[in-house]
């Protein structure tokens, strides 16, 4: 399965790593890999996550508290 991030879940993804990265930017980059590692296994595992619509996916990834739209 391929994973297609919304406008909006980029946004709000890119916001949240920038403002981690003002107080640290070594934890910045280590949520950014985190991010990226639990979306490639909802990409290889799409049971992962919960149906929200014909072609869409929510999940909620195991270190953040936000859901991917």
């Amino acid at each position: 399965m391929t994973l297609h991030w919304s406008a909006r879940a980029r946004v709000a993804r890119f916001a949240a790593i920038d403002f981690i990265a003002q107080d640290n930017p070594r934890a910045a980059l280590g949520q950014l890999d985190e991010i990226e590692k639990q979306t490639d296994l909802l990409s290889q595992n799409p049971g992962m996550g919960r149906a929200s619509g014909p072609g869409r996916w929510h999940a909620r990834l195991s270190s953040t508290r936000q859901q991917c739209p």
